[in-house]
């Protein structure tokens, strides 16, 4: 795995390496949940490499309470993010990308679909970093 050296960092920030290289889908910065996990990471990209073994309920945001949060003040965006993530898996449905996920109510769902999209989003930044 490549990752950022410090000097590299102190050069040019994340969101600089970022535009050097973008991810195969263009949400960067106009995506308010890309932009939280660039935020997130802006000071230790190496922690990217978390993902790798784990999601982003686990890393960044443990409580149910948050990742609700998120999701409705930021549906849209991470609605466009988990259609990435359904596309770059090959799921055919929503249904089908949580197969794994405990799902006993609406809420549950909002959370998994939280969880999969920001994680996904941060696998995405972790390959940008990686190449």
């Amino acid at each position: 795995m490549k990752t950022c050296s410090l000097q590299e960092l102190e050069q040019s920030s994340l969101r600089d390496l970022l535009r050097q290289n973008p991810p195969e889908f263009i949400l960067q910065e106009s995506n308010n949940c890309f932009a939280a996990v660039i935020e997130t990471f802006e000071d230790c990209p190496e922690a990217l490499a978390d993902f790798d073994t784990s999601d982003w309920m686990n890393l960044a945001e443990p409580y149910t309470y948050q990742l609700l949060e998120r999701w409705t003040s930021n549906r849209d965006d991470i609605l466009e993010i988990f259609e990435e993530f359904k596309n770059a898996y090959g799921f055919g449905s929503t249904m089908e990308a949580m197969t794994y996920s405990i799902i006993e109510d609406p809420e549950d769902l909002a959370v998994a679909i939280t969880n999969a999209a920001m994680t996904f989003a941060a696998r995405t930044l972790l390959a940008v970093l990686e190449e």
